[in-house]
């Protein structure tokens, strides 16, 4: 059975990226999928917003070059506009990502119905901080001056509460009743060396925030805010979109992800062993003939 696919990268002579969506990955067995390709008569068949599924509300690979296009996300095509000169790099886990410089760079993207999300809610992606930071580190933010849908972003103890750890992970908004909160995952600090997956998983049924860094949830918190979508303003990557206070990323992102779902314990760890830790979780077969 053809699967939902997507090519990332497509390199005839060297390594090249695909995603495909499998159909289910039972625990505690293998699971075989195929690859077929050399067909000189064959054509592309990738099926991108098929791929990801309904609840995904944007998939940003980062895997174009700001410096002469913008990033568009693979499920509903929202256009993240470069400002100030983020960089491409190489050598990320998924090959392609993108550095943000910590001084004035960052990616926008308008209002769009499709990044409003008013009940489960999914962040996720994988950075690399350059260095430790004094205050704040904003990664994903839908809103303008704490008119906040949404923001996914790290701080300091101090400016939040991160105690007893010295760097925390932070869920951020402005709910229905218009009340701004904030809250911190205080379990375990985030990673300053090499790249690290951090999510949050809000469970509106439930009414609890749970934090994951690198695959494991650290702390689940009782949340019962409920997230205001109608908040009319951009999705911002890499910054607080907050005039004198923008908190820009020092470091590097790749993979940025929004569910309108709470994505399950199983899902987030696949997602991180996929991304940072593959060898185990996937092994390659040799080429065999058609």
């Amino acid at each position: 059975m053809p699967l939902d696919h997507e090519i990332e990268v497509w390199d005839p002579s060297g390594s090249s990226y695909i995603w495909f969506r499998a159909p289910s990955l039972p625990a505690n067995s293998t699971t075989s999928f195929y690859l077929y390709y050399y067909n000189p008569t064959g054509s592309c068949a990738q099926s991108p917003t098929t791929l990801w599924d309904s609840s995904f509300r944007a998939v940003w690979h980062l895997n174009d070059d700001p410096a002469s296009a913008n990033l568009i996300d693979s499920k509903n095509g929202n256009s993240a506009v470069p400002y100030n000169g983020p960089v491409s790099m190489t050598g990320t886990p998924t090959v392609r990502g993108v550095q943000f410089d910590g001084v004035n760079d960052y990616l926008q993207a308008p209002d769009s119905v499709s990044l409003r999300v008013g009940s489960d809610l999914t962040l996720e992606t994988i950075v690399y901080f350059n260095a430790v930071f004094a205050q704040a580190s904003y990664l994903i933010e839908k809103g303008l001056t704490d008119n906040d849908n949404y923001a996914l972003f790290a701080t300091k103890d101090g400016f939040t509460t991160c105690a007893p750890v010295a760097y925390c992970l932070n869920l951020e908004l402005k709910d229905t009743t218009n009340t701004y909160v904030y809250y911190p995952e205080t379990a375990q600090v985030i990673p300053f060396a090499g790249w690290a997956h951090l999510a949050t998983v809000f469970n509106d049924t439930a009414n609890t925030l749970t934090f994951y860094i690198d695959g494991t949830a650290v702390q689940t918190v009782a949340m019962t805010n409920a997230l205001k979508s109608s908040w009319p303003h951009p999705l911002t990557i890499g910054m607080q979109n907050f005039a004198g206070s923008p908190f820009n990323l020092n470091g590097k992102l790749d993979e940025v992800r929004i569910s309108a779902a709470a994505r399950s314990a199983d899902w987030i760890r696949a997602t991180y062993l996929n991304l940072l830790m593959p060898v185990g979780f996937i092994s390659y077969g040799s080429a065999e003939a058609y």
